[in-house]
């Protein structure tokens, strides 16, 4: 654990200097603040390239790249994408640790290329993406497919239909509960009052709390209507429906974070209409979170529905661009600092977090060269 900390300990000075300077994007940051915050990113990378026997499902992944060889063997047990992907690393390279440094540096630097292109403080985001994600160090294929449909953001906003599909569809290739995120382009766009996101959220809470069977009982009816049988069939129940439990979920953490999400969608409730006057992307990056906690609120009460609620994962990465905006809303430099010092504690936090939930996952950290 020493070593993540130590990380985003190292990682904060910069937030701090680049965020308090006013710095942003357009402008670019002072010439030793992007020398720093490229070493710093080629670590992680380096770091999760030589990673061995740590990350989540290390095993399943390790023995799906090495227990196969022909492409038919690859093909039909992950999404396409990935399938070819350790296919091809797998005759052209052989090794999996090659495999770990395309996927950290696809992860790492397709979040860090969003952040860069869409923040309004982009160094205090990429602190809040480490701390949240561990850095990027440690990816699987629907980390890879978030990182990609992420940087559909961007042309989101600009209106641009069909680079956004043409990205959605790629991130859902490499994992299919990326498919959500196809909702994103008419939800950003519209124009939701707040009467009714409370009354959604109050709505899906109740379902949540006591419409499981309901649920259930229409998912299997619309996928017999449609006559969607067979393997699909059993791969979207599974998805949606849950027909498994990976040991996290626990009903003291649920209650926990629902607060947490409630705490937070209320705050953007209260402050949409500043922050939008501040930040070009806000309006359309708000009705995004607010809707999938909503989302999130349909499923977060019960274990076997847990998969779905992980399934609005890409958007908790909007956290890491509307938090950093709210420092446009300070009038004096000593509220800045103070509310930059609560990030920097809410970071840690979120570190903590992560790490704890699967800690034999993550702690100790291991490298192939150990």
């Amino acid at each position: 654990m020493l070593l993540y900390f130590a990380l985003a300990f190292t990682l904060f000075p910069l937030t701090l200097y680049c965020s308090s300077k006013e710095y942003q994007i357009n402008d670019g940051t002072l010439a030793i603040g992007k020398t720093t915050l490229f070493l710093f990113i080629s670590i992680t990378i380096i770091l999760g390239g030589i990673r061995w026997k740590t990350g989540a499902d290390w095993t399943n992944y390790y023995n799906y790249f090495y227990n196969n060889q022909a492409w038919d063997e690859f093909y039909g047990k992950f999404e396409i994408s990935y399938a070819f992907l350790n296919f091809f690393i797998k005759k052209y390279f052989g090794t999996y640790t090659v495999l770990l440094f395309f996927m950290s540096f696809a992860v790492i630097f397709l979040r860090y290329n969003t952040i860069k292109v869409i923040a309004i403080y982009p160094a205090l985001s990429y602190y809040f993406f480490f701390c949240d994600n561990i850095g990027g160090m440690f990816p699987v294929r629907q980390t890879l497919a978030i990182a990609i449909a992420l940087t559909s953001i961007y042309f989101i906003h600009k209106k641009n239909k069909k680079a956004f599909i043409l990205i959605t569809t790629l991130a859902v290739t490499f994992h299919m509960s990326l498919f959500i995120w196809f909702i994103s382009y008419p939800l950003y766009h519209k124009k939701i009052r707040t009467s009714t996101i409370l009354l959604l959220l109050i709505v899906a809470t109740i379902i949540g709390m006591f419409g499981t069977k309901l649920f259930t009982l229409i998912v299997e009816a619309t996928l017999a209507r449609f006559q969607i049988t067979g393997a699909i069939s059993t791969k979207i129940q599974i998805y949606i429906l849950g027909n498994y439990s990976d040991g996290s979920f626990s009903l003291f953490r649920m209650l926990l974070s629902f607060i947490k999400r409630l705490v937070f969608v209320l705050l953007f409730l209260f402050l949409r209409n500043k922050l939008t006057h501040h930040y070009l992307y806000a309006s359309g990056l708000i009705n995004l979170y607010l809707i999938s906690n909503i989302i999130y609120s349909l499923f977060a009460f019960n274990e076997a529905l847990a998969p779905m609620a992980r399934m609005v994962t890409p958007f908790l990465f909007l956290e890491v661009l509307l938090f950093p905006a709210i420092l446009k809303l300070c009038k004096h430099n000593y509220s800045k600092y103070i509310l930059l010092y609560l990030f920097f504690f809410y970071g840690l936090m979120k570190l903590h977090s992560a790490l704890t939930t699967y800690p034999d996952a993550f702690m100790p950290y291991k490298s192939i060269i150990s």
